[in-house]
């Protein structure tokens, strides 16, 4: 891709809100670039203020640089959203990154984990639970007793993945009486997928929650896990 068709791509993808078909001709464009030349443009172009730039510039990103592209990817998605997008297919492109590099991203994400930003370990809690048959779980319920809530809430999810590990259960349930809605909230949709019956009763006492978003994904769980009687 020469230089006059890049910035010809580069335009037809800012335009995505006059012409979303050019705009998105233009990103699949991007998608196949193997140019390393253009890590640096990339690099500028994920943290762009338009949120479609910065869908644009991460499949080409991941291409060139793997996991060094991590911490950038992060960072857009941190950018927040705008109304409308939620950055969906950024987040995709993210945990598609780390399922196809399951072994070389746990030394990372561990690492991630011991950072002093809560944003950071929260990602890090996140993404692990797309590498569970990896990495073991105590990685995860170490972490359920971090300060930072967004921590606790990213780790119980990320816990529903690790099915028939023995004491996971048991460290997920705490957490439907976290002071905080959003962790009990979070722990009351994994214990439904995570799939233990004998999360039933904890669930059912979580109906009671003075927050209405917690009682209803426990009682969204409760249905998952066959206990009709009470959903």
């Amino acid at each position: 891709m020469d230089q006059t068709e890049w910035e010809r791509r580069i335009a037809d993808i800012r335009s995505g809100g006059d012409d979303l078909d050019r705009a998105l001709e233009a990103s699949m464009a991007l998608k196949g670039l193997t140019d390393r030349s253009r890590i640096p443009e990339l690099e500028h172009l994920i943290q762009d203020d338009d949120f479609f730039m910065r869908e644009a510039a991460a499949s080409p990103l991941i291409n060139l640089k793997g996991l060094g592209a991590l911490p950038l990817l992060l960072q857009a998605l941190e950018r927040g959203t705008q109304p409308g997008h939620d950055h969906d297919g950024l987040a995709l492109e993210i945990t598609e990154l780390i399922e196809s590099h399951k072994t070389e991203a746990v030394p990372l994400l561990l690492a991630m984990l011991r950072d002093p930003k809560g944003q950071t370990r929260s990602h890090a809690a996140w993404l692990l639970g797309f590498i569970s048959d990896v990495v073991s779980p105590e990685v995860l319920t170490d972490v359920l007793k971090d300060l930072n809530p967004n921590v606790r809430s990213s780790a119980v999810g990320s816990l529903s993945s690790f099915k028939d590990h023995p004491g996971v259960l048991e460290a997920m349930l705490p957490l439907l009486d976290d002071g905080e809605e959003q962790v009990r909230v979070d722990a009351a949709s994994a214990l439904g997928y995570f799939g233990d019956r004998r999360a039933i009763p904890a669930l059912r006492d979580a109906l009671s929650d003075p927050s209405e978003r917690v009682r209803r994904f426990a009682e969204s769980s409760l249905g998952l896990l066959g206990d009709r009687r009470e959903s």
